[in-house]
């Protein structure tokens, strides 16, 4: 009889090692999906104070408790509750919401439209900002000899973009997107504070300008920064010598040469980045009054709705899990120097 456990290694060995490395990352994120879902669920459980009770209001009778704790799960062990919500959750059932009466997944994948829609906008303009001012600063930081003019531009240059990256990095988007309001909102008038949300739910670009930007400049920052020490450090390579020798211009010396091979870290560093996005999005867009994944949440809570609040968070958690896992398997793929083991 041969069993489960002695053919996996065999299976496993006949897979060529990227694909084996994305099996067993995939496997992993799975497994920590499972976690962060089981850990929202228990958290959920264990807050202070009966949420049936707090639902049924003052005039409710026994009887509408009773009924609520059992619509809830409260009338069984939490290991027990766990174990049905998990089996339930695998099959896209996350229960119904009692402060909004609809199916929670259903109402988490409806708002989060908007989260997604915000994150989608906001990582090719961090990637642009973080690509251009990163290879600028990268440039007067190298300090190479033979540029002239643009040598001493170049290093001033990085002397005003490098702390700001690192202002951008140490920011929270929730104070990004605060800052902006008051100024460019407020002060300038030049764009709503809060967007408006149009037929059928649109939102128009002039309400996604500010909450783009607010995600965006601080995930700029923290790109730009391993854009900066990348191209810097590609720009001290023996080959620069070389391709300068036979007249390559400063341009061509960067973009074909040096910045190609600069961006496996900035690949590996932007699954942190979109974690960021995504969780960063949650608050941003309560900031702005636009209708997302946080504003239900937030209702959620007040109201003491577990179903939606536990799977909202579950949802969330999940989405951060998959996207990192993506990154990395993108980032063995895309690095012949990556060891798979």
């Amino acid at each position: 009889m041969i069993s489960v456990r002695s053919t996996a290694p065999a299976v496993a060995e006949r897979l060529p090692s990227p694909w084996r490395y994305a099996a067993r990352r995939g496997a992993g994120a799975v497994l920590s999906a499972l976690v962060a879902a089981s850990v929202a669920f228990l958290v959920t459980r264990a807050l202070p104070g009966d949420a049936a009770l707090t639902m049924a209001g003052v005039d409710g009778s026994p009887e509408v408790v009773q009924r609520l704790r059992r619509d809830l799960g409260l009338d069984v062990p939490a290991p027990v509750g766990l174990v049905r919500w998990l089996a339930e959750a695998v099959r896209g059932q996350l229960g119904t919401s009692v402060r909004f009466g609809r199916p929670v997944a259903e109402l988490v994948v409806a708002h989060f439209r908007v989260n997604l829609l915000l994150v989608a906008l906001a990582v090719p303009l961090a990637l642009a900002l973080a690509l251009v001012g990163g290879t600028v600063a990268a440039i007067g930081l190298a300090g190479l000899d033979g540029w002239g003019l643009r040598r001493r531009v170049m290093r001033a240059a990085d002397r005003v973009i490098a702390p700001l990256m690192q202002l951008g990095l140490s920011v929270p988007s929730f104070w990004v997107a605060m800052v902006l309001v008051w100024t460019v909102a407020v002060r300038l008038r030049l764009l709503p504070a809060v967007a408006p949300v149009g037929e059928a739910g649109w939102l128009p670009w002039r309400g996604l300008v500010l909450p783009v930007l607010a995600l965006a400049l601080p995930a700029a920052g923290a790109l730009g920064l391993m854009v900066r020490a990348s191209v810097a450090q590609g720009l001290q390579e023996p080959f620069v010598q070389a391709v300068r020798a036979k007249g390559a211009g400063a341009v061509r010396v960067v973009v074909a040469h040096v910045l190609p091979g600069a961006l496996n870290p900035v690949v590996s560093t932007l699954g942190v980045v979109l974690a960021d996005l995504l969780t960063g999005s949650l608050v941003v867009e309560m900031v702005f009054g636009l209708p997302g994944l946080g504003r239900i949440l937030l209702a959620g809570v007040e109201f003491r709705d577990l179903p939606l609040v536990t799977g909202g968070v579950a949802f969330a958690a999940l989405v951060v899990v998959m996207t990192s896992a993506m990154v990395d398997v993108l980032y063995g793929l895309l690095d012949p120097r990556v060891r798979y083991r």
